[in-house]
């Protein structure tokens, strides 16, 4: 072999282990970023549960005689506890109707989100009050845009901490888009605080932050945990346009295989009600929108 071949071939074999260790990097960065992206997509889906139950929550057995926010015309509520005082709780049951076949899927509700299924809940006492638990289980529940639709299964449960707080324990929660086989999984604490809106019935043009940690599964089967930064929770503006995602907020996610991630919810820091998000690993950032 030459020395002109010998160059060739060695530079050859270098450009061959760069593109080979450029693959790796990136299929590492796609498993870290699916991780960012299973998150958002169980957390959006899980809380467009809680905000319809904690809309009913507040009226405390007592049958309103028309739409209240969310909950619209659209929407079935039937309680088979509404005595307060009985010792029992309350207990009632959401009804959105079956999942569409056809576009839209599900039913739409006050917040422009579309709704599939049923929320069963049941509430120990009064909701003011501090220490009063809850438990939901969602039974073949839905929840999209009309056009994609997310199956949320699993029960939460916890308790009101004060007027305008209170906590949730869910595990296993799992979601899957579109009838898919493999579900997205995630189990954790959260801590949902009304900082507007605290004082009327009815959760439409209300504010909220949320706090939390927990660990999730990816389809793949690979696990994380997350956390939601303190300084920068998780805000929800619960209106028409702006309630399927969250307008700001950063959740820091770490991988099996020890990869640290930043998810921000606000990638261009204006509070857009739209559903980008940004997924930040060391320098490299990733713009996505949640599915």
């Amino acid at each position: 072999m030459n020395k002109l071949t010998s160059l060739a071939f060695m530079c050859f074999s270098a450009m061959v282990g760069f593109a080979l260790s450029t693959c790796e990097t990136l299929t590492k960065a796609t498993e870290n970023i699916a991780s960012a992206e299973g998150y958002s997509l169980v957390i959006t889906s899980l809380f467009s549960s809680l905000n319809v139950v904690e809309e009913v929550n507040q009226l405390n057995g007592i049958r309103p005689s028309g739409p209240i926010g969310i909950v619209n015309e659209n929407v079935t509520l039937t309680y088979t506890d509404s005595l307060l005082n009985d010792g029992s709780g309350i207990a009632y049951t959401l009804d959105f109707g079956l999942l569409n076949s056809i576009e839209p899927g599900g039913i739409k509700c006050g917040d422009d989100i579309y709704r599939s299924g049923k929320i069963r809940v049941t509430i120990s006492g009064n909701w003011d009050e501090p220490s009063t638990q809850f438990s939901m289980t969602l039974d073949s529940f839905s929840t999209g845009d009309g056009t994609k639709t997310n199956q949320v299964n699993g029960t939460i449960e916890g308790q009101r901490k004060s007027s305008k707080s209170w906590e949730i324990d869910f595990t296993d929660l799992e979601v899957s888009q579109d009838n898919s086989n493999a579900p997205q999984e995630l189990s954790g604490i959260c801590e949902v605080v009304t900082t507007s809106g605290a004082q009327t019935i009815g959760l439409l043009d209300n504010i909220q932050d949320i706090f939390g940690n927990g660990s999730g599964k990816l389809q793949s089967g690979e696990s994380y945990g997350w956390s939601i930064d303190q300084n920068i929770p998780l805000t929800k503006r619960i209106e028409k346009g702006c309630a399927q995602a969250f307008v700001k907020g950063v959740v820091k996610i770490v991988n099996s295989n020890e990869a640290n991630l930043q998810l921000d919810f606000d990638p261009f820091e204006n509070q857009a009600c739209d559903k980008v998000a940004k997924a930040l690993l060391g320098r490299r950032e990733f713009i996505f929108t949640i599915q």
